[in-house]
């Protein structure tokens, strides 16, 4: 007999993993169909990078006033694990890219 209990979700709520499930659907729609591409090339497509932009995936830990999602760092941490589980360069662009942004939402000001 075992004590051990299986679970899916310690942390995450139904809206994390309603945002699971579009970041999967995105990376395999849209970023598997280029890796091949990306990787003979050794560069990331302008465009996937405009279009993860575009779901203000890059703004998640942005509060809405400032015109992100304001869903937080786990939020954040599921799309980079979505982006990452088909390619790594796009889980981690979307990783540096939070660096900038935190900076941003810590110590800028409104002008």
């Amino acid at each position: 007999m075992s004590i051990v209990t299986e679970t899916t979700s310690y942390f995450t709520t139904t809206q994390h993993e309603h945002l699971r499930a579009q970041v999967r659907d995105f990376a395999e729609s849209n970023v598997i169909p280029r890796i091949g591409e990306m990787e003979r090339s050794k560069t990331v497509h302008v465009e996937l990078l405009r279009l993860i932009a575009q779901q203000g995936w890059l703004g998640v830990t942005v509060d809405p006033k400032y015109g992100g999602m304001g869903l937080g760092h786990l939020a954040k941490t599921v799309i980079i694990e979505e982006l990452s589980r088909v390619s790594g360069a796009m889980g981690a662009m979307v990783q540096a890219s939070q660096l900038g942004v935190a900076k941003i939402v810590h110590f800028g000001s409104v002008e």
